[in-house]
């Protein structure tokens, strides 16, 4: 799918494409990038978008770099009902009783982040929207920053690669598609910094 945001008057900060509330992808546009440059008249972002069974419906919209944001441009597409595939629901459970630093080790975090998954999966079991249920748990000294997001990079297929002596809960996540859905669970310390919060590692230091 490309998108063409026309009359360009200034930099093109971000441009995305949405299908309906998901991002289908985006592409930030770098000020320093000349071919996106004041006076151009038009600037095309292209970009990969599963197409489902049914009807798609597509936005794209773009943000100058002093976050204006541009008309939204919409386009319904109707897939085919050949596209039809069976989603899983992913679940990433992730819980810290035990951490590097002892000092702030807690003692019903695990017991939380497996209670959920046990629930969750019961629960889309019994629904039944999903073909497989898989509920990938990280807890103590699995459940570090590099694991993380490592699990995270492969729900979004940012990473494909997956080490021999990775948990066995990182072999069960995959690139996730439009008709997945996935379910993230956190039992760990948090700490504010800024107008931020930080959910804690287990290799916090």
């Amino acid at each position: 799918m490309a998108a063409t945001f026309e009359k360009a008057n200034t930099y093109v900060f971000a441009a995305l494409i949405i299908r309906d509330r998901e991002v289908g992808g985006s592409n930030p546009l770098a000020p320093t990038n000349n071919s996106h440059s004041i006076g151009q008249t038009s600037v095309t972002l292209e970009a990969d978008v599963a197409v489902l069974a049914g009807e798609n419906r597509f936005t794209a919209y773009t943000f100058n770099r002093d976050n204006v944001k541009s008309r939204d441009a919409t386009l319904s597409v109707i897939g085919a009902n050949s596209l039809r595939r069976p989603g899983t629901a992913y679940v990433l459970a992730i819980g810290v009783n035990t951490y590097s630093n002892q000092q702030y080790n807690l003692k019903y975090a695990v017991a939380d982040a497996t209670a959920f998954g046990d629930a969750v999966q019961r629960a889309q079991q019994q629904i039944a929207n999903y073909e497989r249920v898989e509920v990938a748990s990280l807890v103590d000294e699995q459940a570090t920053k590099a694991n993380i997001l490592k699990a995270l990079k492969l729900l979004a297929e940012t990473e494909t690669n997956i080490a021999a002596d990775a948990p066995a809960a990182l072999q069960k996540l995959k690139a996730t598609q439009p008709e997945d859905a996935v379910f993230i669970y956190f039992a760990v310390h948090g700490t504010p910094h800024g107008q931020r919060f930080y959910l804690l590692a287990h290799d916090l230091g």
